[in-house]
């Protein structure tokens, strides 16, 4: 089996911190490959988190709620509650017709979001540290082939507070990302961290498409391919 990752740290930046080479969102909607269309039952999500708040993981690999950096702050994502303007975080294999499972691994908080299909066996990781492990306010996600060789794609949309801010990013290099947004009373930064490349259009974060492989797979694919992406629309945010 191998893998590749993505971290997103939620912190407050002083303004000294920001670089100048911001770009703003203009009503960019990163649209799911999947489930965007409706909206997924709540017993569909399984739950992530770190004592100061929570993530709901849906089974096509997307963040769909998650506020941050506390239960009751303002969202960085809440497609649960509007699909096309609440903003998601979605790391999926490209599948046609893949069964889904969630599971937890063993006495753990560590959830798993498992694909099997016909082409091959692909799973997301997803875990927020506690703050006593020194890593708070953090979400890792991984991707990785079980069985087979799957291509893998991710999109990173926030949509700070609620979808009623309007927010600028930061391309700092191939793999890190910085999202300036938050509510009116106080700025929030997100810095997306992977071991992929990344775009930055219009706000918004879309990965080209990956290969992984599993280790008894003898061939070794290109690491990305142009694909299709993910796919970026625009979305009225008033």
């Amino acid at each position: 089996m191998s893998a590749e990752g993505a971290t997103l740290y939620a912190g407050y930046w002083p303004p000294s911190k920001w670089g100048s080479g911001r770009q703003r969102r203009h009503g960019a909607m990163v649209s799911s490959t999947t489930m965007a269309g409706r909206y997924a039952p709540i017993g569909e999500y399984g739950v992530i988190g770190d004592l100061y708040t929570v993530a709901l993981v849906g089974m096509d690999g997307s963040i769909d709620f998650l506020c941050l950096p506390h239960f009751d702050s303002p969202s960085a994502f809440a497609a649960l509650v509007d699909a096309e303007r609440g903003g998601r975080f979605q790391i999926a294999p490209i599948l046609e017709s893949a069964a889904r499972k969630q599971l937890y691994l063993p006495d753990t908080n560590v959830l798993l979001t498992r694909f099997l299909d016909a082409q091959g066996v692909a799973e997301v990781s997803d875990f927020m540290p506690a703050a006593d492990a020194g890593q708070s306010h953090n979400l890792v996600r991984r991707a990785r082939t079980v069985r087979g060789e799957v291509r893998f794609q991710m999109c990173c949309d926030p949509r700070f507070d609620y979808g009623r801010a309007t927010h600028t990013a930061e391309r700092r290099s191939d793999t890190e990302v910085l999202f300036f947004g938050g509510s009116a009373d106080r700025e929030l930064v997100l810095r997306l961290r992977s071991s992929v490349p990344m775009r930055l259009e219009n706000g918004a974060v879309a990965s080209r498409s990956w290969y992984i492989g599993d280790l008894a797979n003898p061939r070794t694919p290109d690491r990305t391919s142009p694909g299709a992406g993910c796919p970026v629309g625009t979305g009225d945010t008033s």
